[in-house]
Order: structure tokens, then C-alpha cells, then sequence
């Protein structure tokens, strides 16, 4: 089965433009002093408060050529050595680490063991329903597979048909309402989080129909899929604020996110309201 042709609404950028972007916006959110060889301070009296490929390629310890490659998104031989020394040096996130190695090699810095699409068995179901807060189960491509009261209490869109996380947050007229701080908050990290997944997964003819509906749905989505360049991972441990149904005030949650073994793209996701 392949991905269905993008809309001449929404096209996502090829791997060489993604990688150039990727790397070219990450030396430029450096600010000179991040790096080491202060005595190159000729370099960043051009430009003020910018690094130059000089100087970043100086620190990274290979010659500017090869970062004037990376950061074209020239397709090339480039060695773990070298692309560890550029995560390392523009300080890399280790979600942004994987996205450099997938769209400079197509493959992440280390293995990563991929399993078929996780089914809702009823141990994990009755590992999401013992949780006594709202919790639920997504699959890679963050169908909604298995989900607890709570959950249902806190989110009645989980009960609708083929429930999906990224579909409900993005383009539901509800979400906005009841997710404090949306945009930045909510649905900025989240198009970094399907940005990574589409690298790693570029043929997934689902993950590719649910990232071009999303981009077509509105224009936020499709704003924050050009705008923002990096990328990060579940959020894990962030403290973020919602409005719960039935609720005057805002409530404060922790996010615990864990992945089973048996699939590891998988999510189990807990809201735990913090302590008061």
C-alpha cells in the first residue's frame, strides 16, 4: 500500500530540505558563546550574536565543507563520528539527534527495534483501566486503543469512532478550549513529535494520510509544521494545564508517558493532576 499524493494544498519537505533546515537552524539558535576557541571572536563581530559555519565547524573538529554539506542537505557518506560531533556541538535535543541521523543517513544513531502495530490484549486493558487517573493506550500512529473511565470522564472524544490524539488536539474546535496554552503548549510539540515519526516512518501510508489531514484541517497546523524545526519526543514528566468538564479552575497534571517493550513506538500516557 503507498502514501496517498499530497495535496497541492500541503506538501511535506523533502529530506534534504528537512535536513538542511534542521541543521542550518540549530548552529543559528547558538549563540557564540556556547561554543569553545573564544579567540574567534572575528567570526561573530560579522554578525553579532550568530555563529558562523567557521566557527561551528572549528568546534565540531571537520572541516566547514563538510558543514556547508549537512547544511545544503547534500546527500553524502557522512560519518556517525562527524554527525555525533554536530548534535553534540549545536546541542542537540535527543529526539533532534535521531531526526539529524534519519535525514542525513536514514537510520537513528542507535537500533531501534521496530514491532508490528500494538494490539489492545486484555492485559493491556486492564493495565489502562487499574490506573485511577485518566489514561489511556495509543498506538505509533496515535489511534486511541485502549482508555479508562477517567479518560472518558476527562476527554468524551476518546469514545467516538477510531480516536486519535494528534486528529482530536490538532484540528478539534474543542481542543483549543480545553487545553491551556494550546499552540505552544499543545500542538507545537506535538508537530515536532509527528515530524520524527514521519522520518523515521516515511512510507507509513497511515502516519502519512493522519500528518496530511492535520496540515489540511487548519492553518495552525500547517504554520507549525514549516516554523518549527525541531523536534522532540513524547512529554514525558511536563507539568501543562487543562480545563476538566464540569470545572470552574483550570487543573494543573503531570504527563507520564511509558512505552511497552513489546512495541516500543507505542505510548501508555497518565494524566496525574499535580499535588496541591
Amino acid at each position: 500500500m503507498t502514501p496517498p499524493p499530497f495535496s497541492s494544498k500541503v506538501r511535506l519537505s523533502s529530506r534534504k530540505k528537512e535536513l538542511a533546515r534542521l541543521v542550518r537552524d540549530s548552529r543559528e539558535r547558538l549563540s557564540p558563546d556556547q561554543l569553545p576557541c573564544p579567540q574567534w571572536n572575528h567570526y561573530s563581530a560579522r554578525r553579532p550574536g550568530r555563529v558562523s559555519q567557521e566557527r561551528a565547524a572549528t568546534a565540531i573538529g571537520y572541516s566547514v565543507t563538510w558543514l556547508s554539506k549537512l547544511e545544503r542537505g547534500d546527500p553524502q557518506s557522512y560519518s556517525t563520528d562527524f554527525l555525533h560531533r554536530v548534535a553534540d556541538t549545536m546541542q542537540l535535543n535527543a529526539a533532534e539527534k535521531d531526526m539529524l541521523f534519519l535525514l542525513a543517513t536514514g537510520h537513528e544513531p542507535a537500533a531501534h527495534r521496530r514491532t508490528s502495530r500494538l494490539q489492545a490484549t486484555d492485559d493491556l486493558r486492564r493495565l489502562v483501566e487499574a490506573q485511577p487517573w485518566p489514561s489511556y493506550l495509543s498506538s505509533s500512529d496515535w489511534d486511541v486503543i485502549a482508555y479508562n473511565e477517567p479518560m472518558k470522564a476527562w476527554f468524551p472524544w476518546v469514545t467516538g469512532h477510531r480516536p486519535n490524539i494528534m486528529r482530536w488536539v490538532l484540528t478539534s474546535p474543542d481542543a483549543p478550549h480545553q487545553l491551556h496554552r494550546w499552540e505552544t503548549d499543545w500542538a507545537a510539540p506535538m508537530i515536532t513529535q509527528m515530524r520524527l515519526a514521519h522520518a523515521r516512518r516515511p512510507d507509513d501510508a497511515n502516519l502519512t494520510e493522519i500528518i496530511t489531514d492535520i496540515l489540511e484541517a487548519g492553518s495552525t497546523p500547517r504554520r507549525l509544521w514549516q516554523e518549527r524545526p525541531t523536534t522532540e519526543h513524547c512529554p514525558d514528566g511536563q507539568s501543562l494545564w487543562l480545563h476538566v468538564p464540569h470545572e470552574a479552575e483550570t487543573q494543573q497534571v503531570v504527563i507520564a508517558a511509558f512505552q511497552p517493550m513489546r512495541s516500543p513506538e507505542s505510548r501508555l500516557v497518565s494524566f496525574i493532576p499535580a499535588r496541591s
